[in-house]
C-alpha cells in the first residue's frame, strides 16, 4: 500500500523507517500540542522499532507514514481491539506536522486506514480527540465520522479541563 503525491507518500511503516520516525515523534512530543498527552521522556528508539514490528504484516494493527523525501511528517496507528467481543472494531490515533497540515495528509492517512480496515474485515474505526482540537474533529466530521460520547473533563492541562469526544465510522 503506497500512495504518492508530489509532496508526500504514504506507506506502511517498514524497519529502514525507525530513525526517521523517531525523530519525527520525539519532535511532536517535544512540542507539547496541547491536544496530545504528554510524555516528557519522548518515546524511545526501542518502542519505535516495537510499533514497527507488531504492524507488519498484521491483521490487528496497522502502522501508516507520510513522508517527504525520507522525513515523516505524519504518522497513523491503528490497533484493533483483542476482547473477542470488540474485534469488529479498532482505535486509531494520527498526527502531521505542523508545516504539513491542511495539505491533504490527514485526509490520505485516513483514507488509507479504512481500506486497510475493509480488507481485514473490521468494519468500525473509533477515534478519542480532544474537544479543544477544532482542526481535527472539522476533518473527522468531514469525514463522516459521528461523535457517539463524551468524556466530561476527562483532561486537565495548565489548570483547564478538557472533554474527550468518542468519535467513530462504520465503514462496511
Amino acid at each position: 500500500m503506497i500512495e504518492r503525491n508530489m509532496e508526500y507518500t504514504i506507506s506502511i511503516a517498514q524497519p529502514d523507517d525507525t530513525e526517521a520516525t523517531h525523530a519525527y515523534l520525539n519532535y511532536i512530543f517535544a512540542a507539547k500540542p496541547d491536544v496530545l498527552f504528554l510524555r516528557p521522556e519522548g518515546m524511545s528508539l526501542d518502542k519505535v522499532v516495537k510499533l514497527i514490528e507488531e504492524s507488519m504484516d498484521s491483521d490487528d494493527n496497522l502502522f501508516l507514514l507520510a513522508k517527504a523525501g525520507m522525513e515523516v511528517v505524519g504518522t497513523l496507528t491503528f490497533s484493533r481491539h483483542r476482547k473477542t467481543e470488540r474485534r469488529h472494531c479498532g482505535e486509531f490515533g494520527m498526527s502531521v506536522h505542523p508545516d504539513y497540515r491542511r495539505k491533504g495528509i490527514g485526509v490520505r492517512l485516513i483514507s488509507e486506514l479504512e481500506s486497510w480496515a475493509k480488507k481485514k474485515e473490521c468494519p468500525k474505526i473509533e477515534l478519542e480527540v480532544w474537544s479543544n482540537n477544532i482542526p481535527a474533529i472539522c476533518l473527522y466530521n468531514k469525514l463522516a465520522y459521528l461523535v457517539e460520547g463524551v468524556r466530561k473533563g476527562a483532561i486537565m492541562r495548565d489548570g483547564k479541563l478538557y472533554d474527550i469526544l468518542l468519535m467513530a465510522k462504520w465503514i462496511a
